[in-house]
């Protein structure tokens, strides 16, 4: 019962986190803050402002692939706040994406762009870890003689 309550929290932070670090994205780009709050529609939502598929809000919540997701959002979201030197994607690498809280209440205009050139990593990373995954069979019969 403990463990239960110990998720909740934790679900509880991040989505607090999340909130703290993206209402002002969705304020500068016209939606309603009640919208920062909502769990799924709030990612659909980021991958309309971001100019991202929608349907990598439903990749969000995949395990393996939440980990080359997560980074590309976060450097997407510091290009929108148009922080795009080497010291702001350090910053953002060392604090795991919590630069964005920063730069979140920080006021700066907000600009809309977005890069496509690693949707064909995740795409290829997708397919290498749940369709084909290159291994090998170790057995006598397989011995050349």
């Amino acid at each position: 019962m403990l463990l239960n309550y110990n998720i909740l929290l934790f679900l509880i932070i991040i989505k607090i986190l999340y909130f703290l670090g993206t209402y002002n994205l969705y304020l500068k780009n016209g939606r309603n803050l009640f919208v920062a709050v909502i769990p799924i529609y709030n990612l659909i939502i980021l991958m309309k402002i971001l100019n991202r598929p929608i349907w990598w809000s439903i990749l969000l919540y995949i395990p393996i692939i939440f980990f080359f997701i997560y980074p590309i959002l976060c450097l997407d979201i510091i290009k929108i706040f148009e922080k795009c030197s080497k010291k702001d994607k350090m910053l953002l690498l060392i604090t795991l994406g919590g630069y964005i809280i920063y730069l979140n209440i920080n006021p700066n205009p907000i600009k809309k762009r977005s890069s496509s050139i690693f949707f064909s990593i995740i795409f290829t990373s997708i397919i290498n870890i749940y369709i084909i995954q290159p291994f090998g069979i170790h057995t006598p019969s397989m011995k050349v003689y």
